[in-house]
């Protein structure tokens, strides 16, 4: 079963954990998920400005640059540890519903 752990992704202190991921395409599915399901909560379009891979000794984490409707820029960490690697590019892809770039 998919669980969000961990914070709430403002820091890489506070990463939001995706847990139960079978793979690093369903771990990475569940990271737009999120996002989806962030902008429907805050009722509000979210864009990605830039998706960056950090590694800190033996973690891996996503941080997303989004920003929001009124302009405002803001960091969110995901820790993917737990799934990061464990995919064949040939089969990634992204959902239907995710958020785009302009």
């Amino acid at each position: 079963m998919l669980e969000y752990k961990g914070g709430d992704g403002q820091t890489k202190e506070t990463a939001i954990k995706i847990v139960g991921a079978e793979n690093g395409n369903k771990g990475i599915e569940a990271e737009y998920n999120y996002l989806r399901l962030f902008s429907e909560y805050l009722e509000e379009e979210i864009k990605i400005v830039r998706q960056t891979l950090e590694h800190d000794g033996d973690k891996s984490y996503d941080l997303f640059l989004l920003q929001f409707e009124d302009g405002e820029q803001r960091d969110l960490w995901f820790d993917i540890t737990d799934f990061y690697g464990n995919y064949s590019i040939a089969d990634f892809h992204l959902p239907a519903d995710t958020p785009e770039n302009d």
